[in-house]
């Protein structure tokens, strides 16, 4: 047990379980990128399926005459909230105050 012991605390013993540790966390190192699967090509070829799903989406959809147009008026419920606030209420305080 004693020998067990001292063992554990030599130096040379303690140099050859570090050395025998950092050899197998270099060899672990070099040898994970062989182990992991290529997923940046499978990913790649999704969104490039994608992509053309979307394109003939949106080619199908200008071909019907269908075509987005952006508001002319805002919503209700903007209208509203901006009046609520009245900002240029606030505004025009401001510049009075500076003046």
């Amino acid at each position: 047990m004693l020998r067990t012991f001292e063992q554990f605390i030599d130096a040379q013993f303690l140099a050859m379980v570090f050395a025998a540790i950092a050899a197998g966390a270099t060899v672990l190192t070099l040898a994970m990128p062989l182990l992991v699967r290529d997923t940046l090509s499978i990913r790649m070829k999704a969104v490039a399926f994608e992509r053309e799903r979307i394109r003939q989406r949106e080619r199908e959809r200008l071909a019907q005459g269908n075509k987005v147009t952006l508001r002319q008026s805002p919503k209700a419920y903007m209208n509203t909230v901006v009046q609520n606030f009245n900002l240029s209420k606030w505004v025009g305080e401001e510049r009075r105050g500076r003046a």
